[in-house]
């Protein structure tokens, strides 16, 4: 009997230790997601003044769920203003809410 509660006493140690290890993998899964969510946060919240006028491409792609070849062709079709530093585009935010305005259905 001793024997047979030892055997329990390890089954159960051996649980507790899995599920501590799928605690711990979970817990930095979890930290390197809040970690990259600060690091969007705190980018969409520099340079305030620009960002009044201006909106990055990835932001605009992101919200309006457009791959890159969708994208392109809306900023072409509703002439969609905008400006490329390096490679990196931003679009007018007037000329994103224009291009909204003009799609309002149901009226």
């Amino acid at each position: 009997m001793a024997q047979t509660e030892n055997l329990d006493d390890r089954q159960i140690a051996l649980e507790l230790k899995q599920l501590l290890l799928q605690s711990i993998e979970k817990t930095k899964s979890l930290q390197l997601e809040i970690k990259e969510l600060s690091k969007k946060f705190a980018t969409r919240n520099a340079c305030p003044e620009l960002r009044r006028d201006w909106t990055p491409k990835l932001e605009v792609q992101e919200f309006l769920g457009f791959a890159n070849t969708q994208m392109a062709a809306q900023v072409k079709k509703y002439k969609v203003i905008y400006t490329e530093i390096g490679k990196q585009k931003f679009y007018s935010n007037k000329s994103l809410g224009d291009m909204l305005n003009n799609n309002i259905q149901g009226v």
